[in-house]
């Protein structure tokens, strides 16, 4: 094996293979450290990524990281990737692509993301690219202010304050698979896309002016690792990979066969349901009671905001909202 050993190289796979024998790695140049030379720039405060030969959450990266580092398969990854970030919210990005490295063919370029949507270097094969975004940084904790969100008529949403505690009784990873089942506008959804930088949110809606507040919504927020799925759950799940985490936000009277579909598909899912009446939270805690869950936790919030009245300010309750926790590894 060529190039560096330890860095997204066909070594580790090898080594599995001789697992029985002994095995000397001699480590070369990695095509991280040539291209920065090249160019040049420092690498140390780059996130360092793959593209070569899977799918990547490129703006998801992009909006958080001011230098990435990108391996890509060759040139019709660039382009995609190119037109990806060409056809977003991005305007001060720059790229630089570096392709055959080393070799005599070898050729850098730089540009905007729109200057490369035609790339066709000397010959095809492994590329590798430097996006830079001086707009990086965005705020990762949850809870966006509501007016930063697209509305919907007559489309609930999940307000700030709840959904930032509802966030944190998710306990997601980075790498989680969410359902947000009964999206709504999706500002569940987006919080989620955000955080969970190399997973996947699916948000489950029946009613298709939500649903179009969801895609405006993701790509207000350049977010490309939501998927909406036009569907009264449980229908719509069957086909869906398996979640780790779910957000239940809103059931039309299918809680417990929501409930069953998600254990089906994965008996350690966690579970965060909000509900409102009185009614839902009866039923919610008999399901829990039935299904045999010990460690459910049950949180009523009130919450309250200040509207000014001239030159007073006085408080705007908000509706109480049950939020319900269960399930998950611990």
């Amino acid at each position: 094996m060529s190039g560096d050993v330890g860095f997204y190289s066909g070594a580790k796979r090898i080594a599995e293979v001789f697992r029985d024998e002994e095995v000397h790695y001699i480590c070369g140049i990695s095509s991280v450290s040539y291209f920065a030379s090249r160019i040049p720039t420092p690498w140390q405060d780059a996130k360092l990524l793959s593209a070569h030969g899977k799918e990547l959450p490129i703006t998801n990266y992009v909006k958080k990281y001011p230098k990435i580092i990108l391996l890509v398969s060759g040139v019709k990854g660039i382009r995609e990737l190119s037109q990806t970030l060409a056809s977003g919210d991005f305007s001060g990005i720059r790229m630089t692509v570096g392709s055959n490295l080393s070799y005599p063919q070898e050729r850098i370029e730089a540009g905007r993301p729109g200057d490369f949507l035609d790339y066709q270097p000397p010959a095809d094969g492994p590329c590798i690219m430097m996006i830079e975004n001086p707009d990086a940084g965005q705020m990762i904790t949850p809870g966006i202010p509501d007016d930063q969100f697209v509305r919907a008529e007559k489309v609930p949403m999940t307000k700030e304050e709840i959904r930032a505690l509802s966030l944190a009784k998710l306990r997601l990873l980075e790498d989680s698979v969410v359902y947000d089942v009964g999206a709504g506008t999706g500002s569940v959804s987006v919080e989620c896309a955000r955080l969970c930088t190399k997973g996947a949110v699916y948000a489950i809606e029946r009613n298709q002016n939500a649903l179009e507040a969801v895609q405006q919504n993701c790509r207000r927020f350049g977010l490309s690792n939501v998927t909406p799925v036009h569907a009264a759950a449980p229908d719509g799940l069957e086909e869906l990979p398996a979640p780790t985490h779910a957000f239940i936000g809103g059931s039309s009277g299918n809680m417990k066969e929501i409930i069953e579909a998600l254990l089906k598909k994965n008996p350690k899912v966690r579970i965060v349901i909000n509900t409102v009446t009185l009614e839902s939270i009866a039923e919610v805690t008999a399901l829990i009671r039935d299904m045999g869950f010990s460690d459910a936790d049950i949180v009523q919030i009130s919450a309250a905001k200040a509207w000014q009245a001239g030159c007073y300010h006085l408080m705007n309750a908000l509706n109480p909202i049950y939020i319900v926790s269960f399930g998950g590894e611990n």
